[in-house]
């Protein structure tokens, strides 16, 4: 893996940005892909609004680390809404729809 490279699933619902320093910042809920035949979220205890500006937030945290260290930590990104999924939850309460169990 080359730094500075971004690799896509073929779905395109997860972004890897390659780092070279052993820190991640992880993306799971800032995604706005929503697919029509998916069922959302719905349980009285599922949060599904997505938390705002923290993609752009990670490229933020990047772009500090490589501007004061000249290196830059990994980023990993969950495009989809989530309201289709959400990432750190148990698998029970992450989807409906269990086509997103790859995500």
């Amino acid at each position: 893996l080359e730094v500075t490279e971004t690799y896509l699933d073929s779905d395109r619902w997860t972004e890897f940005i390659v780092g070279d320093l052993p820190i991640v910042i992880s993306v799971p809920h800032g995604g706005s892909i929503s697919l029509p035949a998916v069922p959302k979220r719905c349980a009285p205890d599922d949060c599904v609004e997505p938390d705002w500006l923290t993609i752009e937030l990670a490229h933020q945290l990047q772009k500090g680390f490589l501007d004061a260290y000249n290196r830059q930590p990994s980023i990993i990104i969950c495009h989809l809404h989530r309201s289709m999924i959400d990432q750190n939850r148990p698998e029970k309460n992450a989807y409906v729809d269990t086509s997103l169990k790859k995500a």
